[in-house]
């Protein structure tokens, strides 16, 4: 038995298997003494974005021209991966491509994303793209920090209304030509985005309102649907922030007796031994025409003020074929909504 055929078999894989690949020893590396990362600093930043009139994909605020240092010279064979890593949320972008790149999420600030443009980086290839999707610059590449950094934020998704704050010195994220570090972006003293929602407050004489109808004449009323003379009475809106429309919704029990009663806004008395009968009381807009009940509405909407007056109006209403006297009395409660 001889050992020469198997021994020259193996000598063959152990050469194959050490064989060069100049492409997998590829890499980048630091040239003429200049050496990165730059690294770009965001003053201390805070936003405000209002929760309802904003649209996903909507620049929302921007940190404009972020200073960097040092310049850096890098060298590689163009073979090297390079791209952008987001160091605050998930690597793959919330939304692909805007007017200024890719926007990356911050986990957590919801519904919140930001973009990083205006340099060097930014021009095609986009070296703000995700990791891996664009190539290192062949040869020698120079970059001058002085060209600064703009950071904008967006909207991404749904937003929940609150102050969500990024620590001082947080690193949004960096820029790699494979191996390397190039690019750094942080936010020195922090970050803080306030999300408001629209929000009024019910001024204190309009939480509970009384409206006196007066006395009327039983004789007044010719049939259903006569009434007597309306009474107006507003509800009183104060330090709206902002609100762009008022939608409310008024909650009673609408008369049994009257066709369509809730949405022509009749109201049925209270109960009691001396109440009148075949009578309701009837809930009216701005227009005098039937507010609907116990189904929200859309009361105004305009530009936004600090201070809203929003006026109405009740009467009587007849509801049966005949109308006895006594006591007519109503109750209705009412619930607002912001937009």
């Amino acid at each position: 038995m001889t050992l020469t055929r198997p021994l020259a078999s193996l000598c063959y894989a152990l050469l194959l298997a050490l064989s060069w690949n100049p492409a997998a020893l590829a890499n980048c590396s630091w040239k003429d003494g200049l050496v990165g990362p730059a690294r770009y600093s965001a003053p201390n930043s805070s936003l405000t974005v209002n929760s309802i009139n904003t649209a996903v994909g909507q620049r929302v605020g921007d940190i404009g021209g972020m200073d960097g240092t040092p310049s850096w010279k890098s060298n590689c064979s163009g073979s090297e991966s390079a791209g952008y890593s987001n160091l605050v949320g998930a690597t793959a972008p919330a939304i692909g491509s805007s007017e200024k790149g890719p926007i990356y999420n911050i986990t957590t600030i919801p519904g919140i994303g930001y973009s990083l443009s205006d340099t060097a980086l930014y021009n095609t290839p986009n070296y703000f793209r995700p990791y891996g999707e664009v190539k290192a610059p062949i040869g020698d590449y120079y970059f001058d920090a002085t060209s600064k950094i703009r950071v904008d934020f967006w909207k991404t998704g749904n937003m929940t209304t609150g102050q969500y704050c990024l620590p001082a010195g947080t690193l949004l994220g960096n820029v790699r030509f494979d191996n390397l570090t190039v690019v750094e972006a942080r936010l020195t003293n922090g970050l803080c985005v306030n999300i408001v929602g629209p929000t009024c407050t019910v001024s204190t004489d309009s939480k509970n309102i009384t409206v006196p109808l007066g006395t009327q004449q039983a004789q007044q009323f010719t049939g259903i649907g006569s009434s007597s003379a309306s009474r107006n009475f507003n509800i009183h809106l104060q330090s709206c922030s902002n609100v762009y429309a008022v939608l409310m919704q008024f909650n009673a029990s609408a008369d049994p007796d009257y066709a369509n009663a809730a949405q022509q806004g009749v109201i049925q008395l209270q109960a009691g031994a001396q109440n009148a009968t075949g009578i309701g009381v009837q809930l009216l807009n701005s227009a005098l025409l039937p507010q609907p009940l116990n189904n929200r509405q859309e009361v105004w909407r305009g530009a936004p003020a600090s201070n809203l007056t929003l006026p109405f109006a009740v009467r009587y209403l007849q509801t049966r074929s005949q109308v006895t006297p006594g006591q007519a009395n109503a109750l209705v409660q009412f619930v607002v909504a912001y937009q």
